[in-house]
């Protein structure tokens, strides 16, 4: 077979094609940057656009429920389609442990039905987080009293919504039940080893280890964004043998 180079308009053409992928390979390059230069402006412009719903109330109907904690909207009057991360909670991921049954638990409340919406913020994934009522019911209020969702401390301090989950772990409703495997919401956190107690200053955010303690840990904090879209300080540790 011949090298020979040859030239189909102004690009060389490799005889028996050798060089024609290299060629789809610029392009398919060139289509990815320009997708993704336009999804960064998409997000860009999410933001303030659904900024308008924060602090307002309004009217929709829900046209699909993604999960426990997250739906689709249609927005009355604009047909505006718009994801909504429900306010307050923090439902099972649905590859999770009662995961499925907080998507249907939703989807049996809201799917298909007219609802009152409040906005109260737009988290990094472009959803607008809101309260969700429906025929005067408080949707995130019902799926924590029936422990298929937590109160999602972390955002809300609504003593409503502390008092709901305190009431579903006494009754042992949904995954507060004994013996049932929890989701990540329904499980402490374990303490890493070393993990403190610390002291120091919390204007520079650095801290060290008790004294008397055979090593020296420095945490310095720094930013870890979670899927409801907020910072949060994580440790990083440096141990100073003694």
């Amino acid at each position: 077979m011949s090298n020979a180079v040859e030239f189909v308009g102004s690009r060389p053409h490799l005889a028996g094609n050798r060089l024609a992928p290299l060629w789809a390979h610029k392009r398919l390059a060139v289509v990815a940057a320009g997708i993704a230069t336009i999804v960064a402006t998409l997000g860009a412009q999410a933001r303030p656009a659904l900024g308008r719903f924060v602090g307002v109330g309004f009217s929709a109907v829900v046209t699909s429920v993604y999960d426990g904690d997250t739906v689709h909207i249609k927005v009355d009057g604009t047909g505006e389609m718009v994801t909504v991360r429900l306010e307050g909670i923090n439902a099972p991921e649905l590859s999770e442990s009662f995961g499925p049954e907080a998507r249907n638990a939703a989807r049996v409340m809201l799917f298909d039905k007219r609802v009152q919406l409040k906005g109260t913020d737009v988290d990094i994934y472009h959803r607008l987080v809101a309260r969700i009522t429906v025929a005067g019911t408080d949707s995130s209020l019902e799926l924590v009293k029936a422990g298929l969702a937590c109160h999602f401390k972390r955002y809300s301090s609504e003593a409503a919504l502390a008092a709901a989950e305190v009431d579903a772990r006494a009754h042992n409703r949904g995954f507060w039940a004994p013996g049932v495997r929890r989701p990540a919401c329904g499980s402490p956190r374990p303490t890493p080893p070393g993990a403190g107690p610390f002291h120091g200053n919390r204007v520079s955010r650095v801290y060290h280890a008790s004294p008397g303690q055979r090593s020296e840990k420095t945490l310095v904090r720094h930013d870890r964004q979670d899927r409801h879209g907020s910072k949060d300080a994580c440790p990083r540790t440096t141990l100073t043998a003694r």
